[in-house]
């Protein structure tokens, strides 16, 4: 039984593996059905441990499908950004309709993130409220050596 080739793209995107999160990133934004952008300076090259890119790769799909599905939302914006040397933040935004946000009563996508991001050590904020938008933002921090990742 063969897997098809949109679900198992799905399981281990293969651009993750061969050009990295920031291409990852860019092919997801152009594969949702709405107008998402992708910003990430061409000049700034960033590796990380397949594992830990992964999980960011899968915070941002995680935020992009919760905009896409509840938002109303006419722009989404993914951005890569570097924080300083030794930190680079994933923000998925968008100009939707908020919600607000309710101490331990977040649906299973936004658990998910949660979860994602712990594993990775990176800290997870999101920001929203009723007529504003949502903004997710996920800041990792930068490690040099064996089994971990690195800016450079």
């Amino acid at each position: 039984m063969s897997i098809p080739a949109n679900l198992s793209r799905g399981l281990h995107p293969v651009t993750l593996t061969r050009q990295g999160l920031p291409a990852a990133l860019e092919e997801l934004a152009a594969r949702v059905p709405k107008d998402v952008e992708f910003n990430w300076p061409i000049s700034e090259r960033l590796d990380l441990e397949t594992s830990v890119a992964l999980h960011i790769y899968r915070i941002a799909e995680e935020a992009v499908g919760n905009a896409i599905k509840h938002s109303e939302a006419d722009k989404i914006t993914i951005e890569l950004q570097t924080i300083s040397a030794s930190k680079v933040a994933l923000i998925v935004s968008d100009n939707g309709i908020g919600f607000r946000l309710r101490d331990g009563g977040e649906g299973m996508g936004l658990q998910n993130m949660k979860y994602r991001a712990s594993v990775i050590g990176a800290a997870l904020k999101i920001t929203s409220a009723r007529g504003d938008g949502t903004v997710v933002k996920c800041t990792l921090p930068l490690r040099r050596g064996r089994g971990a990742y690195a800016n450079g």
